[in-house]
């Protein structure tokens, strides 16, 4: 029988063994061909067979090569039998394989960063926000792996890695160490805008412009400043420069924050200053001579009072002018300018008229002069009388004949009357 061979000797039949095979009607089994095999009973020599190597196929029937399982297929180990080739698997519709696979659990698909496979099939979805999907293979019958974001960090939709995941900083403060969520006010010198921190950085934290500082949290730029000397100030936007405060202004000590120019100020209306001016008290009005300011704040001149003098000086903002009072006894009319211009309150002059010298006592507070005595130019004798000099008898002997009030002014030789009061001279 087929599977056995006749025992000449014995007379019976003998089944084959393993690796051999029968057609039967003969005294021997046959060896399968090299590298095949059989069961005990083959019974024929297509029932000898190679038990491939999982990943590999027989591509050429009779032969027993094994050859590599193709990309994009996979070979599992299986028995072929003699005269026929090895069945190589596709992997299922949207997977692939590499070269050798040995099963449908080695077919994959390699997803797109930032998607991942959501259920058993090759579609790809969006990584989900806070999460990042870097590009893996993912074998069948497998979900594609989500990676959350460290904690207090996030990511946009479609994140492809760890380093898409980020944090939003509070403005004033920033991230100090990599990879911490932990938020450091931000130092002294430097400005912290909120800002995008990514995982594995520090950040959100950048240092003032050259020359300014800034205040601990400070948020933006324009939080930066110089602290102006007195006497300067920053002429031009984002400038740490500092110029000399010009004449007619006054720069105090000042912030100016980054991108201001700042500081200076012009003095008030008709007062100025010397270069370098710290303060509105040092804008000036020159007085001209003869003039003081009399209300604090004011530019406006008044004309020196009577009894005073007024020289030309500094009169700084905020005060009023300098008026010198003449010395006691002494006076000097409106608008004097100096001492020279102070005399004393009245003094006395003489005047001749006629054949008569008077004597005129000036008042100097009202510019008038008053006859207070006279007498003959010849004659020794004088009054205190007025009249002295407007009565008077022909040929007199007596200061009782010159002083007589009552005399008419038409007697007398000597004439040139003079007048009771006189504009002093």
């Amino acid at each position: 029988d087929a599977g056995s061979y006749a025992d000449q000797n014995n007379m019976v039949c003998t089944t084959c063994s393993p690796g051999m095979y029968s057609n039967g009607g003969t005294n021997s089994c046959l060896n399968c061909p090299s590298n095949y095999t059989s069961d005990a009973e083959a019974k024929g020599e297509n029932e000898c067979y190679i038990e491939t190597t999982a990943g590999k196929f027989i591509e050429i029937a009779n032969t027993s090569v094994q050859m590599d399982c193709p990309e994009g297929s996979y070979c599992p180990s299986e028995k072929i039998y003699y005269g026929a080739v090895g069945i190589i698997y596709s992997c299922p519709t949207g997977y692939t394989s590499d070269v050798g696979a040995e099963s449908e659990i080695d077919c994959y698909v390699q997803t797109t960063a930032g998607k991942y496979i959501e259920s058993n099939g090759a579609i790809e979805t969006d990584c989900p926000s806070g999460s990042y999907c870097p590009s893996v293979k993912v074998y069948f019958g497998s979900t594609g792996k989500i990676y959350t974001c460290p904690t207090g960090y996030t990511s946009e939709i479609g994140s492809t890695s760890e380093s898409d995941c980020y944090l939003v900083t509070t403005a004033g403060k920033y991230i100090a160490t990599a990879n911490s969520s932990t938020q450091t006010n931000c130092t002294a010198g430097s400005y912290c805008p909120s800002t995008k921190v990514y995982y594995g950085n520090t950040g959100g934290k950048e240092s003032c412009p050259d020359g300014y500082t800034s205040s601990a949290s400070a948020k933006a730029q324009n939080e930066c400043y110089i602290q102006t000397t007195s006497g300067k100030y920053i002429d031009e936007e984002y400038s740490s420069a500092q110029i000399d405060c010009p004449v007619g202004s006054y720069c105090p000590s000042t912030k100016v924050y980054y991108g201001n120019t700042g500081s200076k100020a012009t003095c008030p209306t008709g007062y100025t200053s010397a270069a370098k001016a710290t303060a509105q008290n040092k804008c000036y009005v020159l007085t001209t001579a003869g003039k003081y300011i009399a209300t604090a704040n004011s530019s406006v001149q008044t004309t020196c009072p009577k009894g005073s003098y007024c020289p030309s000086s500094i009169v700084y903002y905020g005060s009023t002018g300098s008026i010198t009072a003449c010395p006691s006894g002494q006076t000097s009319p409106a608008g004097s300018t100096n001492s020279t211009s102070c005399k004393a309150t009245s003094y006395t002059y003489t005047k001749t008229g006629g054949s008569f010298i008077g004597t005129y006592t000036c008042d100097t507070t009202t510019g008038v002069a008053t006859l207070t005595s006279c007498r003959l130019s010849s004659q020794p004798y004088g009054c205190t009388s007025t009249y002295a000099c407007k009565a008077y008898t022909a040929n007199p002997t007596a200061a009782s004949e010159i002083c007589n009030p009552n005399a008419s002014s038409t007697y007398g030789v000597y004439g040139g009357n003079m007048n009771e009061t006189e504009t002093c001279s």
